[in-house]
């Protein structure tokens, strides 16, 4: 057992630092081939709130706006192996107001079979801060290939010998004997892609496999060994976790040292003025619970995963401080406002929490 308070925390660390790279070794293991992708990123975000082993979500989308056509998903931690950041010095031309912001070009190698068409990535995580939108895409890992160079010229014609008269055309022997199949010969030139056929009919459901094994499960639990429920991801900056509540079917973040839930930087939308009616989220909060630190009181809102994401107009909008009068039109899915006591349980929890295998 820790002797002081500083070891006890060393010890909390250390483990949700294991943690992540599991999770980072069961993804990567799944891959099919390494393509390298980049993402540029806010510099002073990445300074102020990314750590080594924070976990970073690689989104890969077929689609341009990044919100459907998903072909691959991979968590990897920030600083391992295949993951570097790069520093990157915009030029500004003269009399351009504002300059360009300064910004880090995260590199990264992914394991992903990739369809033969450009991809657009999504980068997700602690200190990430797009810029140039959050949708970027990968020409490179594409794999689209490049037009054909143009032909050079013919060689000289070798010295022809003295050639007699073409004789009469003779009768038509016997076959003969098939002969052995030569050597393959040299693969040529790959031709340009075409365009996409039309999409065919769906295929009948296939029969359902076996079930496979039960995968070990990670739980976390208050200083007094009560269970808090199954651990989601862990190693978030600042010992944060995030434990999934089957009362309301989502997870929240909680402060491992506190054992109290963690504040969100969001804006929730309103169908009506004075932040009333129905609420709308982004889609990336969808199986989360998230909530706006208000003068009056916390509000809690969880979003609907089974929803399809919409442009939908919205009346107003609540951001940490209050809410303001404002019409807009995002891509969002319903969200409903839950209390604090449907999670069931009390904050804060006893602290700190702690992290343990479970059944």
């Amino acid at each position: 057992m820790p002797k002081s308070e500083s070891e006890r925390k060393l010890l909390v660390r250390i483990t949700h630092g294991i943690v992540a790279v599991l999770v980072t070794f069961f993804v990567t293991g799944l891959a099919a081939a390494d393509i390298p992708v980049t993402y540029d990123v806010d510099q002073k975000a990445v300074k102020k709130d990314l750590a080594f082993g924070d976990p970073l979500t690689f989104d890969l989308y077929t689609a341009s706006d990044c919100l459907s056509g998903l072909v691959h998903s991979e968590i990897l931690g920030a600083g391992t192996p295949g993951v570097s950041i790069d520093e990157v010095k915009p030029y500004a031309v003269k009399n351009q107001k504002p300059k360009p912001p300064k910004s880090l070009r995260l590199y990264a190698t992914l394991g992903a079979a990739l369809p033969q068409v450009p991809v657009f990535l999504v980068v997700t995580g602690n200190g990430i801060v797009p810029t140039g939108g959050e949708c970027q895409q990968q020409v490179a890992s594409a794999g689209i290939a490049g037009p054909q160079g143009p032909k050079g010229d013919d060689g000289p014609v070798g010295p022809e010998g003295s050639q007699g008269p073409e004789g009469p055309q003779g009768s038509v022997g016997p076959m003969g004997l098939q002969g052995s199949q030569g050597i393959q010969g040299v693969q040529g030139v790959q031709g340009e892609l075409g365009p996409e056929g039309p999409e065919g009919p769906e295929g009948p459901e296939g029969p359902e496999g076996p079930q496979g094994p039960l995968a070990p499960t990670m739980r976390v639990f208050d200083a007094t060994g009560v269970e808090v429920g199954p651990l989601v991801e862990s190693g978030l900056g600042s010992a944060l976790v995030a434990v999934y509540f089957a009362t309301v079917g989502a997870t929240m973040k909680l402060d491992g040292e506190t054992g109290t839930p963690q504040p969100d930087t969001i804006t929730v939308r309103f169908s009506q003025p004075n932040c009333q009616e129905q609420a709308y989220m982004r889609p990336i909060t969808a199986a989360q619970v998230r909530f706006v630190t208000q003068s009056t009181g916390d509000r809690y809102f969880v979003g609907s995963p089974d929803v399809i994401a919409a442009s939908t107009a919205s009346a107003s909008n609540l951001v940490n401080g209050g809410c303001d009068n404002v019409d807009d039109v995002n891509v969002v899915i319903p969200a409903n406002e839950i209390s604090l006591g449907a999670l069931g349980v009390s904050f804060p929890l006893p602290a700190p929490l702690y992290i343990a295998p479970g059944p």
